[in-house]
């Protein structure tokens, strides 16, 4: 690797992200007053020009202050996929990303670096689980489902997506948490789980689970009935010394 400064005027971006006014405005701010403390990274092309890698902000911010050049590492020998490859990793890196844009970086080293799930978790540093989830959201999810990954909702948007295929039932079961005001990601994460995910209507399912529901209450009120007509005898035996040895030879418990 070599480090030089290098013309600003140079220098090809082959990939963008966006900042709103606010944060390019601190970054400019940073650079006039500080410098630049980290350089930006290039790969040197044949036509004696460069092509961004990562530091795209300062780069832009060093335009917009009328620099001439700017300090770089300048790398050789790596083809596109790599430079791709090395400018989501650093764009990951941001502390204040959202999980949106996580999911859509994960995508990108998924479908344009050829990475696998595993492989994007263990080079990010992240949670295979979590990676699965995001690239899921994004991959098959509804395009309602994927605005919930900026509303703390990740991981239970991860579920939805992984357990149900269709569009149309995975902006069900959000409609449901709305509607019946379900805000406790673990009640949530129940309901995902109880639902059936061959189900073709969310609303229907409800009613199955309600109808099973009543019928398990049912079958436990009379257990406990039928419970409180056997313990009198039930105690009997415990007294009984043929049943309490009998039970000692197979070994059996007394416990009730």
């Amino acid at each position: 690797m070599i480090f030089e400064e290098i013309p600003v005027n140079a220098i090809d971006i082959p990939h963008h992200r966006d900042r709103s006014e606010e944060e390019f405005g601190h970054l400019v701010s940073n650079v006039k007053h500080q410098g630049i403390i980290q350089p930006i990274r290039v790969r040197k092309e044949k036509s004696e020009r460069y092509t961004l890698i990562f530091g795209e902000g300062r780069l832009r911010a060093a335009k917009q202050l009328g620099w001439m050049f700017i300090p770089a590492q300048i790398i050789e020998g790596i083809d596109d996929q790599q430079v791709l490859l090395q400018w989501l990793t650093e764009n990951m890196q941001r502390v204040n990303m959202s999980p949106k844009d996580k999911a859509i970086n994960i995508s990108r080293l998924i479908n344009e670096c050829g990475l696998s799930i595993k492989e994007a978790a263990e080079h990010l540093g992240m949670s295979e689980s979590y990676v699965r989830k995001l690239y899921a959201v994004i991959s098959d999810g509804s395009e309602k489902l994927k605005e919930t990954l900026d509303k703390n909702m990740a991981s239970v948007a991860g579920d939805i997506a992984s357990k149900f295929k269709k569009k149309n039932v995975q902006d069900e079961i959000l409609d449901v948490f709305t509607k019946h005001r379900v805000k406790n990601q673990k009640h949530q994460k129940v309901f995902i789980k109880t639902v059936d995910k061959n189900t073709e209507n969310v609303r229907k399912s409800i009613e199955k689970i309600r109808s099973e529901l009543k019928q398990y209450r049912e079958l436990i009120e009379v257990a406990y009935s039928r419970r409180e007509s056997l313990i009198p005898n039930l105690e009997k035996l415990k007294k009984d010394p043929v049943f309490v040895n009998k039970m000692k030879i197979y070994h059996l418990s007394l416990k009730w």
